[in-house]
């Protein structure tokens, strides 16, 4: 049996992007990044979230950015709900 670190969800087929969760507020992510928009050449680009790690107008911002309410991100906070959405939304703005 998997435990659920070993399990991806997929996030968005679009971009081939998964999500597999860590612990509570820490979820890695890995998708394919397009590299050259002229030939469409992509890599996959993985990294950690960790949701402990970002300041909270820095997680307002990235979830603005797609369209969230700064009152249903607060609600999503204080009722520690949501919080892969969360961390997907930074990992969306995260670049190398």
């Amino acid at each position: 049996m998997k435990t659920l670190y070993e399990i991806w969800v997929c996030t968005d087929p679009s971009c081939n992007q998964y999500r597999r969760d860590i612990s509570d507020g820490e979820f890695e992510f890995k998708e394919n990044r397009i590299i050259d928009p002229v030939t469409k050449e992509t890599k996959i680009y993985q990294t950690t979230i960790n949701l402990e790690d970002y300041e909270y107008i820095e997680i307002l911002e990235a979830c603005n950015t797609f369209g969230y309410t700064s009152i249903e991100v607060d609600n999503w906070i204080d009722q520690s709900i949501n919080l892969e959405l969360i961390a997907e939304c930074l990992f969306e703005l995260t670049t190398d």
